[in-house]
């Protein structure tokens, strides 16, 4: 499996999509925002090939209708793409608040002296 050697073995930038589905596992907001990306992109794509098809064809095609369907796709490609950014402007809020989290809780722990441990801070009051 050359795929599987070559994955493990890539340099991941730190904002890396699969760096974060590596971090944080598929949760709601990762399902949302490949499903809301992805589908944007392949949304207009199928509804443009149901649409011709039903140009050449007419509205049902082998039961399916063709040009319906192929309508609400196109219909359907700003919403995803909305969700899609929705989900990655929610991932990123998270990221920061942990980032700014952890920075406030080091701060505080250090007392701006460097100290982080309690023996540390004892010997600074005496």
């Amino acid at each position: 499996m050359a795929s599987h050697s070559v994955v493990s073995n890539m340099n991941l930038s730190p904002r890396s999509a699969l760096r974060n589905l590596r971090l944080r596992g598929l949760n709601a907001k990762t399902a949302g925002a490949v499903l809301g990306i992805c589908g944007g992109f392949v949304a207009p794509v199928f509804g443009s090939v149901f649409t011709a098809v039903s140009w050449f064809t007419g509205a049902i095609w082998h039961g399916i209708h063709v040009q319906r369907d192929g309508t609400v796709l196109f219909f359907l490609t700003i919403p995803l793409l909305i969700m899609g950014a929705e989900c990655l402007d929610l991932l990123d809020r998270q990221e920061d608040s942990r980032r700014q989290a952890a920075s406030t809780f080091n701060n505080g722990r250090t007392n701006g002296k460097g100290n982080g441990n309690d023996l540390g801070r004892d010997k600074e009051r005496s």
